[in-house]
């Protein structure tokens, strides 16, 4: 991230001001990359929920491992919607069928 201030563009209370201000735009940018982006198992399978017809198995590929937090909502939304999701990740695969997964919360 590159800024530029001026000399005398603003006041010393301004210009901390605005730096702390882009700070936490920036440590927002960096929260939203590693904590909504990065779930793109689940925006493949949202994706999956509005583009097949009903009781149709979703299956994604990952190339990461599967995170705790991931592994709990498949598990919550194969049940809540009663679809067979089957995801691979680098390690196994995860087969979520009516809120349980084939892994037994193992990986």
């Amino acid at each position: 991230m590159l800024i530029c201030f001026f000399l005398g563009a603003f006041s010393p209370r301004k210009a901390t001001i605005i730096c702390i201000l882009l700070l936490c735009l920036y440590a927002l940018r960096v929260w939203l990359a590693n904590h909504v982006y990065a779930k793109a198992g689940r925006w493949d399978v949202a994706f999956g929920l509005l583009n097949n017809p009903p009781r149709t198995s979703i299956r994604v590929v990952n190339n990461l491992q599967i995170c705790r937090d991931c592994h709990s909502a498949m598990k919550l939304i194969s049940q809540a919607y009663n679809r067979e999701i089957v995801i691979r990740d680098n390690y196994r695969f995860h087969r979520f069928v009516d809120g349980n997964c084939s892994c037994k919360d193992y990986w």
